[in-house]
């Protein structure tokens, strides 16, 4: 029995405990965050430091997560957040068209709040709304939502383990277990689940049978990439990141974390997205900088690409002049890039194949955490910029039709 079927027989706990400060967003959901304040802004960049602040040194015990505020705890209070009409995807997790997670977040008078709902096979359940950001997550091969810590901090061993919360969706009904705070690690085991969505801005390691979360701190030998994003781990059980100091580059890894390769992806821009297909063989990443005005597209400077699992790279020309969101990467070594030429006003999905960058026809425009493979693709789509952000896209033959989700 995997480690989630055995999540089926946890007990079911619930948190109850004050509010606490304004959303944090991550770094790369650079839509929704450019809708929040600046003073909503400022927060998250204040919670992401003293996240590394506090967590740093640490003893050698076991911490529980600080108690931390939640709006509330009523799964019907999740319900109602989530179809509201004013409400808008945060993020978008599935398997299938019919097995699937999708975080909600509604921000009035900038005072956000946040929900997730997951569905399988037509059966719902609706997360507690919280006050920061809920996580939508595939983890052995099952969509789940996970809540965070926004500062973790060391409490006594009696006191309740604050709000960290997975919640999954069974045959027998939603369960719902608090997670507790171990000590950071550099390394970490086979069955566990690395993601920097679940705190902002911080690689975490998920243990899903011991609902744990610990920081990873990842060592010299992978460059003191402190700042590596982007975890992905494809079927061969390889795991890729991007980040590293000075020069962003490719970084990968065989034996979760005791040793590393790497490769320089652009040395004067930042690396921005990495895709890595189900079989580990097709890897792409690319390079941006920022539009003037108020474009929200991104310049894009550089895409590489590996067909044989990083042995050897190509850096692809005639590419489009800005991407809107993240590339998918197929087993094949296709390529598919959601992107825009200087004079256009729309989104094209290009694919990338053989060096080869060709336009497909019109995709979905403002595609957003668009990810999957070769039986699904998807990401989510507003109708203009400045649009409600509440319709996922999705497609089942590689990009050439789409249909439409509003996952509520």
């Amino acid at each position: 029995m995997s480690d989630l079927k055995d999540l089926a027989f946890t007990v079911q706990q619930s948190v109850d405990v004050p509010p606490f400060e304004s959303l944090t967003r991550r770094a790369t959901h650079r839509r929704n965050r450019r809708r929040v304040s600046v003073a909503a802004t400022v927060s998250a960049v204040v919670a992401a430091v003293l996240i590394v602040g506090t967590l740093s040194g640490g003893s050698s015990r076991t911490l529980p997560i600080a108690p931390q505020p939640t709006v509330s705890m009523s799964d019907r209070d999740g319900e109602v957040l989530v179809n509201n009409p004013n409400s808008n995807v945060e993020s978008f997790a599935a398997t299938d068209s019919t097995h699937w997670a999708a975080a909600w977040v509604r921000c009035p008078n900038n005072d956000c709040a946040s929900a997730a709902v997951l569905s399988s096979n037509g059966r719902k359940a609706y997360t507690p709304v919280r006050s920061g950001s809920w996580a939508t997550l595939v983890a052995d091969k099952e969509p789940i939502a996970v809540y965070g810590p926004n500062v973790p901090a060391p409490v006594g061993d009696d006191d309740p383990p604050g709000d960290g919360l997975l919640v999954r969706l069974t045959d027998q009904g939603p369960v719902r277990t608090a997670l507790r705070y171990l000590p950071p690690t550099r390394t970490w085991e086979e069955g566990e689940l690395v993601t920097d969505k679940v705190m902002p801005g911080v690689l975490v390691v998920l243990n899903l049978k011991k609902s744990t979360l610990r920081r990873l701190d990842l060592p010299g030998s992978a460059d003191g990439s402190t700042a590596s994003r982007s975890p992905i781990q494809d079927s061969t059980g390889r795991w890729w990141f991007l980040g590293g100091r000075g020069p962003d580059r490719m970084l990968w890894t065989d034996d979760r974390g005791k040793s590393w390769h790497h490769e320089v992806l652009d040395p004067n821009h930042a690396g921005t997205w990495l895709a890595v297909s189900g079989n580990g063989r097709t890897v792409v990443a690319t390079s941006t900088s920022a539009m003037t005005g108020d474009n929200w597209l991104q310049r894009l400077e550089m895409l590489k690409v590996s067909t044989d699992a990083g042995a050897s790279w190509r850096t692809v020309s005639g590419l489009p002049y800005a991407i809107d969101g993240n590339a998918a990467a197929l087993d094949d070594g296709t390529v598919l890039l959601p992107g825009q030429q200087l004079d256009e006003h729309r989104t094209s999905l290009y694919t990338i194949s053989g060096g080869q960058v060709r336009a497909k026809d019109s995709g979905p425009q403002f595609l957003d955490g668009f990810a999957g493979g070769p039986g699904l693709l998807y990401g989510v789509v507003a109708a203009q910029p400045a649009g409600a952000m509440d319709q996922v896209a999705l497609s089942t033959d590689r990009g050439k039709s789409w249909d439409y989700l509003e996952p509520r």
